[in-house]
């Protein structure tokens, strides 16, 4: 008996060091509010540290409380094999008919100084060709046009995989490619669906 315990205890750092300290989240979302927010505080609803993860959303000027108009953020970090970590943050606006960003520019990556190392870690140029030659019919008939899409990337709260999605809001979607993180590179590979 007196192994099991001993072995529990020694196993229990090890287990807890693989997620994310919540300092560390705190650091980082207080710097990206100063940054990119002009100080303005998010509603954090998802606050998961262990995972890496939190969501949150922006109220509306006067506001306290986010309403469906208000802009919401997906926050994520990924660990390198170097042990650098790649902060992802998806901006996007939901309303009745989901929750949309504009293109792929609204998923952005940041180093730990906030530095924008979106086209060091992802084609941004190649995710938004293949949202723009993904077919999105409309009952059956013409393609969607491209400048009437949206963009939706699904930044995970557990795993590392992005799953990305087309579409004309509220009218019809589809999952068209997944971001697969190598942590060997520290950079996301696009995998057509």
């Amino acid at each position: 008996m007196k192994n099991y315990i001993l072995l529990f205890i020694f196993a229990l750092p090890i287990w807890a060091s693989n997620g994310f300290a919540q300092t560390e989240m705190d650091t980082f979302l207080k710097a990206y509010q100063t940054k990119f927010l002009k100080g303005e505080k998010l509603n954090i609803s998802i606050n998961d540290a262990q995972n890496g993860y939190m969501f949150g959303c922006l109220p509306l000027e006067g506001e306290k409380d986010c309403s469906m108009e208000s802009y919401s953020y997906a926050f994520a970090v990924w660990k390198t094999a170097k042990g650098d970590k790649i902060w992802g943050v998806f901006r996007h606006a939901c309303g009745g008919m989901g929750c949309w960003g504009q293109n792929m520019g609204d998923l952005r990556f940041y180093d730990n100084m906030l530095m924008d190392i979106t086209n060091n870690v992802y084609d941004i140029r190649k995710a938004q060709k293949e949202a723009d030659a993904t077919e999105l019919k409309i009952d059956g008939n013409n393609d969607v046009d491209a400048l009437q899409r949206n963009i939706y990337a699904e930044i995970p709260r557990k795993g590392t995989t992005i799953q990305l999605t087309v579409g004309l809001v509220g009218v019809v979607s589809k999952n068209f490619a997944s971001l697969i993180f190598d942590k060997s590179t520290g950079k996301f590979e696009l995998i057509k669906k």
